[in-house]
């Protein structure tokens, strides 16, 4: 099964890299998220946690609650400065670009559903790891547009400078 995700995450890889080098420059800016209203504008909560010491699956978990609770201050911390986040058909190339840009929509839909973790498998080899989720996302509000949607994730992380991060993410 081993082979399976190594042979799996080489060719998820190789297509990324590809995908990022022949995607133009502006990709990701011009499709918003149609999203409900925020309820994250309070939820500046754990502003004392360190992921100077966390694993891989503590990192993961990390972003998730981050992401659920518009943590925007240890979302960045989580994700490498030159991290590169594919969603949607889109790209963007930069921590920087995704707080600027796109960092606020996804909190906001997040803000308005209910996550469960259906599968998750988290692979450490060596310096690399990487991270496959499946999850459901219920909309507490049911006369959402989307009401109920299953959506997958693959992190890419990173040990850099002796503590993990997240280098490439893939939402669908």
């Amino acid at each position: 099964m081993k082979i399976l995700y190594i042979i799996l995450l080489s060719a998820t890889l190789a297509l990324s890299f590809l995908a990022l080098a022949l995607t133009p420059a502006w990709a990701h800016g011009e499709k918003p998220h149609q999203v409900a209203a925020s309820k994250a504008a309070n939820a500046e909560a754990y502003h004392d946690v360190s992921v100077e010491n966390m694993t891989p699956e503590q990192l993961v978990s990390t972003l998730h609650q981050a992401l659920a609770t518009g943590n925007t201050a240890l979302i960045q911390q989580v994700l490498a400065d030159d991290v590169v986040i594919f969603e949607g058909g889109f790209a963007e190339r930069s921590l920087a670009e995704y707080a600027s840009h796109h960092m606020a929509a996804d909190i906001a839909y997040l803000s308005t559903m209910t996550v469960t973790v259906l599968e998750q498998d988290i692979e450490v080899m060596g310096n690399m790891a990487y991270a496959m989720t499946m999850t459901q996302l219920v909309a507490d509000d049911q006369n959402a547009e989307v009401v109920e949607r299953v959506t997958l994730e693959t992190l890419i992380l990173q040990r850099i400078e002796g503590r993990w991060q997240i280098v490439h993410v893939h939402w669908s």
